[in-house]
């Protein structure tokens, strides 16, 4: 019936006088059907054919955006915007197609163009929200955020975007983690970011159920079959806006100068906005191919990638900022693997692996992850081994730090504690005579809130110090200066604890539940150093303070983590890169013999 009435169509449109719109009633056919590239088609005649019917450009745009040819959607936001000035949906439409893209400050003036218009909109006060926190301006963000919670109260997903602003913040007022947490597991709506929901509690079930609902864009778009090629080598796609000097490429840069060149081809595809460091030289010398991404909408990527007939493709971002998941969503690679980027699983049946190691993903919790599992045979987290640190030598006046002081650290961001942790760490200033708390705070309002707390709570505001941005070198040199770090639960230090490590510097961590709450023991025991995992807060005070008191138990502490970067399995970079490896290609010969992925360890 469907074909008969294309067919119908399709001969009513060949007449000479046929009416414009059946151009329109071919795309919505084809559209209903989920068949993208015949509705395109008629779409662009239906445009050529009758350019002034306004709605349907609209619409058209739109089906465009979600079917991720942004660059598309973006072309034709932009000329009605330019022609119809004072419609807000064109603005709207604009806005979020750079906000894909990663062009937030033009996504943020087209999202304030249509609140001029349409003040009381939800959803534009939401994605500028959005796009302002993509910089980094968090009190702003949250500004807009709670703009859109006096207009919709009960949105779920503005909640909980407010929840992980007001952390960023340091502002606990009304924390209320029981009740979020009662939220999420009575929401059936696809539109929190799990990324969002990490800090709301350490539950693994509750992260897969928000995984499992998250709304992808793309996933609109074809995704077939894409088989593997003929190739001599494993060819492997890295997609990321992290190549550069950035957290994830701290840790990976070492895999990436260690990989097997006779049997791998390493395809890298950044979106990053363009930088000049040594990490972005030490990307395109090591790719078989360094592919530019930025502005490319998720069908041009695709069909780029695909051309390019890789075997593996490895998404390093999940659900984290600026994460393209869309591409996966269409395939880009016959096997799909979720690394490194977000700590937990996607929900996605598009990913064939995630890799994890046992103690991020032990047996118990194994059911809440979607996908298969490569199980790392030591820690999942790949670590540099030269990765450098400056021999300047710091002071700890140059910090404000007193110099007879016991210094316990954070340098998590400030997303990852709350009153929890503070409360836990302000009775370790009390106990531990003469004591400083060293935070990483950026946001002066967030020190503010953090010193008033201390107050509340008997603690001298002045025994709180903070730090500030430093280039990696530096901080890491900086880290030399702590006696001991303190780590969060909820989510734990990832990179941060290995810095910590690499500066020689013990980091203390408690046993979660949920992937990012585990983290931290999974680097300590790959690093032989279990003595700094505790399983309760109660353990994690007592040991703390055991260290901060005990100077033989200190130095046996120190003397087992000078070692960790000549001596531990952490920082075996070689050994780390063969082991993933021998994983990607146990995954390929598998799919090419036509066999279902499964768990693979070594």
């Amino acid at each position: 019936t469907f074909l008969f009435v294309v067919e119908k169509l399709t001969k009513a449109i060949e007449s000479p006088d046929s009416d414009p719109g059946l151009y329109v009633g071919l795309f919505e056919l084809w559209k209903m059907k989920g068949e993208t590239e015949p509705a395109i088609a008629a779409g662009l005649m239906a445009l050529h054919s009758n350019e002034s019917d306004i709605a349907f450009r609209l619409g058209f745009a739109l089906f465009l955006r979600e079917c991720g040819r942004l660059a598309w959607a973006a072309k034709l936001f932009a000329e009605f915007v330019e022609e119809a000035p004072d419609n807000y949906r064109g603005w709207l439409g604009y806005g979020i197609c750079h906000n894909q893209i990663g062009s937030y400050e033009i996504a943020r003036e087209a999202y304030e163009k249509a609140l001029e218009l349409d003040p009381d909109n939800v959803s534009a006060t939401k994605n500028l929200a959005s796009a302002v926190g993509q910089t980094g301006n968090w009190k702003e963000s949250l500004k807009y955020i709670n703009r859109a919670l006096e207009l919709k109260p009960d949105d779920v997903s503005s909640v909980m975007q407010r929840n992980y602003l007001m952390r960023w913040e340091s502002d606990w007022s009304g924390n209320r983690s029981s009740e979020l947490e009662e939220m999420l597991w009575n929401y059936d709506g696809n539109d929190v970011s799990p990324f969002h929901s990490l800090c709301v509690a350490d539950s693994p079930a509750l992260q897969h159920k928000m995984a499992k609902q998250w709304r992808i864009d793309s996933e609109s778009l074809p995704s077939h079959d894409v088989k593997h090629s003929e190739n001599e080598k494993i060819r492997v796609g890295w997609f990321s806006n992290d190549f550069h000097d950035h957290a994830t490429m701290h840790l990976l840069a070492g895999v990436f100068r260690e990989y097997d060149r006779e049997r791998f081809e390493f395809y890298i595809y950044s979106y990053a906005r363009p930088h000049d460091d040594p990490y972005v030289d030490l990307c395109k010398e090591a790719a078989t191919k360094y592919v530019d991404i930025l502005g490319m909408d998720d069908r041009s990527v695709v069909n780029a990638a695909r051309a390019d007939e890789l075997d593996i493709a490895i998404d390093l971002k999940g659900f984290t900022n600026s994460a393209r998941i869309g591409l996966f969503a269409a395939r880009v690679a016959p096997i799909q693997i979720c690394y490194l980027g977000f700590p937990g699983t996607t929900g996605k049946a598009f990913y064939e692996y995630a890799i994890v190691d046992r103690d991020v993903v032990p047996a118990e919790f194994r059911d809440y992850f979607s996908e298969p599992l490569m199980f790392m045979p030591g820690c999942y987290q790949p670590n540099d081994a030269l990765r450098p640190i400056a021999d300047t030598s710091y002071q700890r006046c140059d910090f404000g730090l007193p110099e007879k002081a016991f210094v316990f650290a954070c340098f998590n961001q400030t997303y990852k504690y709350d009153l929890e942790e503070l409360k836990i760490w302000m009775k370790l200033l009390e106990e531990v005579g003469g004591s400083v708390l060293w935070l990483y705070v950026t946001s002066e309002d967030a020190k503010h809130r953090l010193r008033n707390q201390a107050q509340q709570m008997g603690i001298d505001p002045d025994r709180i110090v903070f730090a500030g941005n430093l280039p990696n070198k530096d901080h890491l040199a900086r880290c030399q200066l702590a006696d001991l770090f303190l780590d969060c639960f909820v989510i734990n230090a990832h990179t941060t604890a290995s810095d910590a490590l690499l500066a020689g510097r013990p980091i203390l961590t408690k046993t979660g539940k949920q992937f990012a709450a585990r983290v931290a023991t999974s680097i300590l025991k790959a690093a032989g150093l279990e003595e700094l995992v505790t399983s309760s807060a109660s353990e994690y005070f007592s040991r703390a303070k055991e260290i901060a008191t005990n100077e033989i138990f200190r130095s046996t502490i120190y003397a087992k983590v000078s070692n960790v970067r000549a001596d531990s399995r952490l920082y075996d970079t070689a050994g780390y890169t063969r082991d993933l490896e021998e994983m990607l290609t146990i995954a390929v010969e598998r799919s090419r013999s036509g066999d279902s992925p499964t768990d693979i360890e070594l």
